[in-house]
């Protein structure tokens, strides 16, 4: 038990946040009184605390930009890694491990990549079953595309095959 000096309430420890700077471990005021003043103390100072936050976030905003520049190919290859793990479950490593095993090139046509995004030749794509996530291999943009436009289903592909049987 320990008395809170704001309130003059006797109370449980545990009503008291921890504070490692305190010689008991434990704040001086109760949460409840502690609570009651950071929020009087915000409304008393909005202002202040506001200007201070937006100078400190353009000071952020600032260090990053500075980042980025710095470590353009570090930032993009950050990116990339995120991007892959988000999306497909897999890291950058995996993808280069998928690549090599496919020798750079596409797992239905065995062409390279040809497509440019920007100037730069695009990655293979990432192909992954929609319904169960598992990724499956690496695909050029013309073939993942020509897989999503018949929505991975066999079926049409089998119809395509027979028709252009049929027309040759």
């Amino acid at each position: 038990m320990k008395k809170c000096p704001k309130c003059k309430k006797v109370k449980r420890i545990d009503d008291f946040y921890n504070d490692k700077t305190q010689k008991t471990g434990k704040s001086v005021q109760c949460r409840e009184c502690n609570v009651k003043g950071t929020r009087q103390y915000y409304k008393d100072n909005r202002g202040h605390i506001l200007r201070k936050r937006k100078k400190g976030y353009a000071a952020i905003k600032v260090q990053k930009a500075k980042y980025r520049k710095e470590n353009k190919e570090k930032c993009k290859q950050s990116a990339r890694n995120t991007n892959y793990y988000r999306k497909f479950g897999i890291r950058i490593k995996d993808y280069d491990e998928m690549y090599e095993r496919q020798s750079g090139v596409c797992a239905i046509c065995g062409k390279k990549e040809d497509a440019i995004y920007r100037g730069v030749a695009k990655n293979l794509a990432i192909d992954h079953d929609h319904v169960t996530g598992v990724v499956r291999g690496l695909l050029c943009a013309k073939c993942n595309t020509a897989l999503g436009n018949v929505n991975d289903d066999i079926g049409i592909l089998v119809n395509m095959i027979e028709y252009l049987k049929m027309e040759s």
